[in-house]
């Protein structure tokens, strides 16, 4: 990896500048601190301070590897603004102030000997706002990083409104937007760096436009917008930590261990493709005794069973979680990450249940909310357009049954995810590995091979609701066996591909051999899947949903089996409402009628004149006429 730049190329005048540089936060003397001269960060308490544009590139690019781009675009006064400084005045003040012709630097350069595209923002010119220039470079960046294929980094700074453009400033959002939809269409990464404050525009137009969003200890960060040279108290819920909490952001990392963050995730974006693993010899699924179906239920849920975040740091150990479903929060019951797995860059989707009482709670005991989902979707698709093959680990006793879940659209997100996998063009292997309870586990299950360990269940409902009291059967048979099917009837029934062995007596007996087994079960997934395009896989995922439970004798005859009881269920419940009815009808045959009194037709017509007569009404006789007198006699 090339070496970053040496910290005499930083600026050496902040002793000049501050010779009684105390930290505001803590009142530690960085005077003689090297980790501040470096990154500009107190070692005492990781308080950060603020850096230019072009310290950042020296912080980050490797020496000498540089090289701006756009340069001839300088900021003007499109609109002629009245203020209280004349606006080319105020620019020309600013630009000499900080040696920048505009708020933002675009160009190429190495990060850990990585190529990329890189659109660094500075707040110290006019506020870091986004005017038609700093917008169009911008653009211009997202063009080439799409044009090369490079991935793009943008590392956000300031968010001030620039009122002496106007319009024309805002306008450059959509803009900016448009271009980064084309680059997600073309399969290129995009990460964002949000430092302090990072605001307005900025965040909205340009930050959270990014796959992956990462941020600064104790940055402001939000909607809001911040006036230049304005430094307001920040907010509780504005904080780079509570976005994090509230699955806004994917990571928070120090400026002291970003580069090597970056230069992590850039390792797994050029090492993508559907290598072709090595292949195995040997039965993928050989053969075991069957148990009782309550044995194994206490097998797949024993105390001690690897988890899997357990799986993951023997399998996956450099994996880089992300966080959040972007809509407000971060289920804690599903870890999401992209990481390596046997020189294949994969995309990771598992059910996390916890270990101990402590964690289960935090973690639900794998049950995954609505919020859940959609971080799982999110990853889902990121790995769809950077072409990324889909690990998914599935353990969970259902969905989490909170209060809320149907308030915030649980089964709208089972749905969508159910949809999104069967339309995905990128292998996607699924691994039970523990219970798999219902809709909740299925949802991440329809992948183009289907695994499952050898103690691990799958349910319909919980063994328990279906049978409140153990069955004393032979095989363990009963209701709540029915409705719990181990890992071999699974594999007979033609819904699973194949067995995952595991150590004896359970995977819980040895972690680290059952995640060995696991990982040459998955590597031999993989490779059966190797060379299949896009076409191929969705047209043969859809045939292997569409077939699932008919592709063997048992599965089929279970089907039959099936069809043939709801066939005579149909007919017991006519037979039911027939003698129902029957004996409605003899119930009642014997009983004599009650005889109503039939009046003959001369009462009837007596009945009607009587009516008639008393509903008629009486006529007023008229006054006789007044005699007529004439005049004179």
């Amino acid at each position: 990896m090339a070496e970053p730049t040496p910290v005499a190329a930083l600026d050496s005048s902040i002793d000049a500048l501050f010779p009684d540089l105390d930290c505001p936060a803590c009142g530690v003397d960085l005077e003689e601190s090297t980790t501040f001269q470096r990154y500009r960060v107190c070692p005492n308490c990781d308080r950060h301070f603020g850096m230019t544009a072009r310290e950042r590139l020296v912080l980050l690019v490797d020496s000498g590897s540089f090289t701006e781009t756009d340069t001839a675009l300088v900021a003007l006064d499109p609109l002629r603004l009245r203020d209280r400084l004349p606006v080319p005045d105020r620019l020309a003040e600013a630009q000499e102030r900080t040696g920048l012709t505009d708020a933002v630097i675009t160009g190429t350069g190495l990060v850990g000997g990585h190529s990329l595209v890189l659109i660094v923002l500075d707040e110290h010119l006019l506020g870091g706002s986004i005017g038609a220039i700093a917008g169009e470079k911008i653009i211009l960046a997202i063009e080439l990083a799409a044009a090369r294929r490079l991935p793009l980094l943008a590392v956000c700074a300031g968010g001030a409104a620039r009122i002496q453009e106007g319009m024309l400033s805002l306008v450059q959002l959509a803009k900016i937007a448009a271009a980064a939809t084309r680059l997600h269409r073309d399969g290129v990464l995009f990460i964002s760096l949000l430092t302090h404050p990072t605001m307005g525009g900025v965040y909205t137009g340009l930050a959270n436009q990014a796959d992956l969003i990462l941020a600064e200890p104790g940055a402001q960060v939000g909607h809001g917008t911040v006036r230049s040279g304005d430094r307001p108290r920040i907010a509780p819920g504005e904080t780079a930590e509570a976005m994090l909490a509230h699955g806004m952001i994917d990571h928070i990392v120090g400026r002291v261990d970003l580069r090597q963050r970056l230069t992590t995730l850039l390792d797994l974006f050029a090492q993508r493709g559907m290598a072709r693993p090595r292949g195995l010899a040997g039965p993928a699924t050989p053969e075991f005794a069957g148990r009782a179906t309550w044995d194994e239920t206490a097998l797949a849920r024993h105390p001690d069973r690897p988890t899997a975040r357990d799986y993951l740091e023997r399998l996956i150990p450099d994996l880089v979680e992300v966080h959040g479903d972007r809509n407000g929060a971060d289920d804690r019951a599903v870890i999401c990450g992209l990481g390596r797995f046997d020189g294949l860059t994969v995309a990771v989707v598992a059910q996390e249940r916890g270990r101990g009482a402590e964690e289960r709670g935090r973690c639900h005991e794998g049950r995954m909310a609505s919020a859940g989902y959609r971080k799982a979707m999110r990853l889902m698709r990121l790995a769809g357009h950077l072409e990324l093959p889909i690990l998914t680990m599935i353990d969970t006793p259902g969905v989490d049954p909170g209060e809320d879940g149907q308030e915030f659209g649980v089964g709208m997100a089972l749905a969508q995810t159910f949809a999104l996998m069967s339309l995905l063009p990128v292998p996607i292997v699924s691994v039970t590995i523990g219970e798999g309870g219902g809709a909740g586990g299925l949802a991440l299950g329809a992948g183009d091979r289907i695994l499952m360990q050898e103690h691990a269940v799958y349910t319909v409902i919980s063994p328990e609701g279906a049978a409140p009291r153990r069955p004393t059967g032979p095989e363990g048979r009963g209701p709540g066996a029915r409705l719990c099917l181990t890992a071999r009837e699974c594999l007979r029934l033609g819904v699973l591909d194949a067995l995952v062995a595991e150590p004896i007596p359970g995977a819980h007996a040895d972690p680290d051999g059952a995640a060995e087994q696991l990982r040459e079960a998955v590597i031999q997934a993989y490779a059966e899947l190797a060379g299949s395009g896009p076409r191929r896989l969705l047209d043969d995922r859809a045939r292997k949903i569409r077939t699932m439970g008919w592709t063997t004798p048992e599965g089929r005859e279970a089907t039959r089996r099936e069809i043939t009881d709801l066939q005579e269920l149909q007919r017991t419940l006519a037979s039911s409402l027939h003698d129902l009815r029957d004996r409605w009808e003899q119930r009642h045959k014997g009983r004599p009628r009650r005889a109503l009194p039939r009046p003959s037709l001369t009462d009837l017509a007596g009945r009607i004149a009587a009516r008639r007569t008393s509903t008629t009404p009486a006529r007023i006789p008229a006054e006789p006429d007044a005699p007529v007198t004439r005049e004179g006699g």
